[in-house]
């Protein structure tokens, strides 16, 4: 993904609404397919906007600034792409 490269109003705007229609028409096609949302970089409260069921986290998030986030919502990825 290149979300990580707009301005949180860019990715307000041109990103995330696009990525939540997607997600919405997937869900209305597979109810009990739970959904994965993969927004790369600095977006972390923006992203916990849409209709995902769980984010993925790039590398350089801290897990317990996400948890603090996003509350108990699932989270998976966090892994440093060079270990």
């Amino acid at each position: 993904t290149w979300a990580e490269l707009l301005s949180p109003d860019d990715y307000a705007t041109w990103a995330l609404p696009f990525a939540d229609e997607v997600l919405a028409r997937v869900r209305t096609a597979h109810p009990d397919v739970p959904l994965l949302y993969f927004g790369k970089g600095p977006h972390l409260q923006l992203a916990a906007r849409c209709r995902a069921d769980v984010l993925s986290l790039d590398w350089r998030h801290d897990l317990a600034a996400a948890r603090r986030t996003l509350g108990e919502r699932p989270v998976q990825g966090n892994v440093d792409p060079i270990s």
